[in-house]
């Protein structure tokens, strides 16, 4: 075993460690900023900061999060949904958000909390996870019974 602990440590170091982030800042050890590396466009978050779904069918507005900007560890967001008008939605659902980190290709274990569309159009997700520094995206799949949508939100989460 204890020749085998090395190989161990190494392999880990090599495979496993990349998607470790023990650093508290989105620098990596050179000091350069792992979100400026990025191939993925990101937003500064603003409340009020609207995405269009890739088919033009909805929109979401971000009306609120805690931590302000999203940060590490759990997330919560309060957001709107519209048509491409404007108009509140109040008959949509969110059927599926997915954070997802694609510098490392991978998203996290733990499963956002949705809450119901209210008459407003609003709804709250919790337990959005960013486990470490970088740019991650956040996918809503919305849907109003006939129609299905994907809105993306990119933000560069600091450590």
């Amino acid at each position: 075993m204890q020749r085998l602990l090395p190989l161990i440590l190494m392999t880990y170091a090599t495979l496993g460690g990349a998607c470790l982030d023990t650093d508290e800042s989105s620098s990596s050890a050179s000091g350069v900023n792992q979100c400026a590396q990025s191939d993925v466009a990101y937003e500064s978050y603003a409340s009020g900061l609207t995405a269009s779904g890739e088919q033009g069918h909805f929109k979401i507005e971000l009306l609120d999060g805690v931590p302000a900007p999203p940060g590490r560890g759990s997330n919560s967001w309060t957001v709107k949904l519209t048509d491409e008008a404007g108009q509140a939605l109040p008959t949509a659902t969110i059927d599926k958000v997915f954070p997802f980190m694609p510098a490392h290709g991978h998203s996290t274990g733990v499963t956002p909390v949705i809450g119901d569309v209210d008459a407003e159009g609003k709804a709250t997700v919790d337990d959005i996870d960013f486990m470490m520094a970088g740019v991650w995206t956040v996918t809503f799949t919305v849907s109003d019974g006939t129609t299905s949508d994907e809105v993306v939100f990119a933000f560069c989460i600091d450590g």
